[in-house]
């Protein structure tokens, strides 16, 4: 439909060129050779703009890109010598290409700069103020149509084309948070059944007593575990954290580590309580597998911070020899870190060395104004375009993450702007008394905000009679100010030429507006003929233009909801799977797990030895399961650069960004694929957040030593340069952690992000 649309709109504006020159409305018609010379140029300015349209100039060499906008131009003013003012029609179209051809502020320059020469040109006929305001005026909205309906129809081509990409992109988000969700939740409870099964296995057959014990202990953590398979499938539960402080000190006491509980809690919002419980629970982890503590402290209660009331959970244990002082990749931590700030909360880390304790903070704000600083939310809410507008932002600093169609809605009201002030200055040319001109621009103002309802209100959703209706208003309000001033303006009925073909039902929408036009020319009839081909021209073209745009923009708003359906579907689709996994391979291994200890139990009053026996096997079941679910969480979390690649290409491109991308390297090794990739991810999410850049290259090389990402755009603003601002301290801590850096500079005008890896590592943890 973009094509057809730009197609119309192309031809149209060339015939309204033909018929001033040839009607001779600003000037004597030129002679046969010269006439013959003026469609030859028609022609040629028909020709190169329709390629500047559709076959996406900007990936074009430089000099082919130069020649036909040559070419163009000279097809455009070299007709003023011989045709004079009428030829100034077909500037706006060099001005549109321009912009669709030069990316940047050069083609924004260009556009302005080629726009100028129409009042200059008028000026040089000696044309009064209002026709030198009214064309440049015409001059920039006509560059603008040219320009949005070319690149709204390559959005929507492009929306489209992505949908797959974009629906595996959160495919690839959920494994990553399954994988997580896997290794705090379950991989926790794995652990400690674990060495609950190790413990009975060692007391037994010498401590009946204690070692029952401890297996009702083992068989109520395999109950728990299967519990959280369902809470990862089926999304996040609340935890409690009094409960979790029972299980935990319950494990460390079952390690031979004392444990020492001190906790005071207020009532919590679930939220909130959950994400400290799964606080406390991955601290823990961290001492269980990380140190050689003997004594472990649990603080938990309310604090005074600097911006109000906290809830602060302390774990401490004294075997700081062995723990990490840092937050390193592997240990767990990287997953709590992003939970915390997501409810506006730190995690703090702290050795004393001299008394030879290792402090875990958690910290979280009470007060709701305090949750700030958790990440952007992904979704809008929907209803008409204008709410979108308002709710979307994106237009402001580019696009931000995934693309939004709030652009092509502001696109759409500049045009419908501009051409209310075209309206507005042919209605002040005509002659009239004051009153009479008052109320025509009050009539052109009316008609704009209804054709902005009709344009940004879904009215294809609307009934029939409410369709009508407005369609019947807008025919009141565009034709009443005839009554006074005795004669149509040029583009007078072009919103509602647009509006019959937005409100009206397709069998009906072409002949009505056939019959629009000729209304318009039994209006027009006592002018000379080439005036009534102009006045009735230009209001159909109007329309044309206003429908054409309103339909794209919907298009692209369709496309982009379609993007967030298949999306969800995609991830339900792998959380489905994910459900048969965990079900065929934890959950039936927790099952047996839960039956074999029952066996345990009925076989040690008279049997201790089959007992241990058996034991032996729910330990090596527990092993397994644990085994199984590393094994898992390493599928979910494989991330290929190379699959990267092309969902930054669809995610950039559906955002406008022309992107460039130069892999000069084969296959990569497990661990530097993977972690290229995630540092891919999180650079593409920094341009879409964070800068209003249109141009993008991508790069990977490398050498026996070092794989190297290279990613770079045009938009630099000094907050990005700091990798704390642009969310990518992480991972510059994690490239370190494993050999690598991470370096972000401006580079002659570009925003550049490095990202250097040695060639052989271990695949990152989840």
């Amino acid at each position: 439909m973009a094509l057809l649309v730009m197609l119309g709109w192309l031809l149209g504006t060339e015939l309204i060129a033909v018929i001033n020159v040839f009607g001779g409305l600003y000037g004597p018609a030129p002679g046969g050779v010269a006439m013959a010379g003026y469609v030859v140029c028609l022609v040629v300015v028909f020709g190169t703009q329709m390629a500047h349209s559709v076959l996406a100039p900007r990936s074009w060499p430089p000099g082919t890109r130069a020649l036909t906008l040559t070419v163009q131009g000279a097809a455009t003013y070299v007709p003023v010598l011989w045709v004079g003012l009428q030829a100034f029609a077909l500037v706006p179209l060099l001005a549109g290409s321009c912009l669709l051809a030069v990316p940047g502020r050069l083609g924004r320059a260009l556009f302005l700069a080629i726009g100028g020469t129409v009042p200059l040109g008028y000026a040089r006929y000696e044309a009064g103020l209002l026709a030198l305001a009214y064309g440049f005026a015409f001059a920039l909205l006509s560059g603008l149509v040219a320009y949005g309906l070319s690149s709204l129809g390559a959005l929507v081509t492009a929306a489209r084309a992505a949908r797959g990409d974009l629906a595996q992109m959160a495919v690839h988000r959920q494994r990553l948070q399954i994988a997580r969700d896997m290794h705090d939740l379950i991989g926790h409870h794995l652990s400690a059944l674990t060495l609950k099964c190790e413990l009975v296995f060692r007391l037994l057959p010498a401590y009946h007593a204690q070692a029952l014990a401890e297996l009702e202990g083992a068989r109520r953590i395999a109950d728990r575990a299967k519990d959280e398979i369902r809470s990862v499938v089926e999304g996040y539960s609340h935890l409690s954290f009094e409960a979790e402080v029972e299980s935990v000190s319950s494990t460390l006491v079952s390690a031979e580590i004392e444990a020492r509980p001190e906790v005071s809690l207020p009532s919590l919002p679930p939220e909130l309580e959950t994400v400290l419980a799964i606080a406390l629970r991955e601290a823990v982890t961290n001492v269980l597998r990380h140190s050689k503590a003997q004594r472990c402290v649990i603080q938990a209660g309310e604090h005074d911070g600097p911006d109000g009331r906290t809830v602060r959970v302390l774990v401490a244990n004294d075997g700081v020899g062995a723990v990490p002082a840092t937050l390193r990749r592997g240990h767990g931590l990287d997953n709590l870190m992003s939970r915390l700030r997501g409810v506006g909360g730190e995690l703090t880390v702290r050795t004393d060395v001299e008394e030879g304790w290792f402090h875990l903070i958690a910290e979280v704000p009470l007060r709701r104004e305090a949750v700030a600083r958790q990440p952007p939310r992904e979704d809008h809410p929907g209803g008409p375009p204008l709410l979108r507008l308002w709710y979307d932002r994106s237009w402001r600093a580019g696009l931000t993450a995934g693309w939004r169609p709030a652009p092509a809605f502001l696109l759409l009201s500049v045009v419908l702007i501009g051409y209310t002030s075209v309206i507005l200055i042919n209605v002040l040319a005509l002659p009239m008394s004051g009153l009479a001109r008052a109320g025509a621009v009050m009539c052109v103002l009316a008609v704009f905000l209804q054709q902005g309802i009709h344009s940004l209100g879904w009215p294809g959703r609307w009934p029939a009679w409410l369709r009508l209706t407005g369609l019947g208003v807008q025919a009141l309000t565009t034709f009443a100010p005839l009554l006074w001033v005795g004669r149509p303006w040029g583009s007078m009925a072009g919103f509602l030429a647009g509006s019959v073909l937005l409100l009206l039902s397709r069998p009906w929408r072409w002949p009505a507006y056939a019959g629009l036009g000729a209304v318009l020319l039994a209006l027009t009839w006592p002018l000379p003929n080439a005036l009534m081909g102009y006045l009735t021209l230009s209001s159909l073209v109007t329309g044309l233009v206003v429908y054409g745009m309103s339909k794209l923009a919907a298009l692209v708003a369709d496309a982009d909801a379609k993007q967030a359906e298949l999306a969800e579907a995609a991830v339900g689709v792998e959380r489905l799977r994910l459900a048969r996994d965990l079900r065929n391979v934890v959950d039936n291994n927790l099952t047996a797990i839960v039956l074999k200890t029952e066996l345990v139990r009925r076989l040690l009053p008279h049997a201790p030895g089959r007992a241990r026996d058996q034991m032996a096997l729910v330990l090596e079941t527990a092993r397994r399961a644990l085994a199984d679910i590393r094994t898992m969480v390493s599928g979910y979390r494989n991330m290929s650069l190379t699959t990267e690649i092309r969902s930054a290409e669809a995610m950039l491109i559906a955002a406008g960004i022309s992107v460039e991308t130069d892999v000069a390297v084969g296959e990569l090794p497990k661990g530097p694929d993977a972690l290229l990739a995630l540092v891919l991810r999180e650079a593409v999410t920094n341009v879409l957040r964070h800068s209003s850049a249109r141009r993008c290259r991508i790069e990977v090389t490398g050498d026996e030593r070092t794989l190297r990402l290279d990613m770079r755009d045009d938009e630099v603003a000094g907050e990005r340069l700091s990798p704390r601002f642009s969310g990518l301290n992480d991972l510059e801590a994690r490239l370190a952690s494993t050999g690598g850096r991470l370096t972000i500079a401006a580079d002659d005008g570009w925003y550049r992000l490095t990202a250097e890896v040695p060639s052989s590592m271990e695949a990152p943890e989840p």
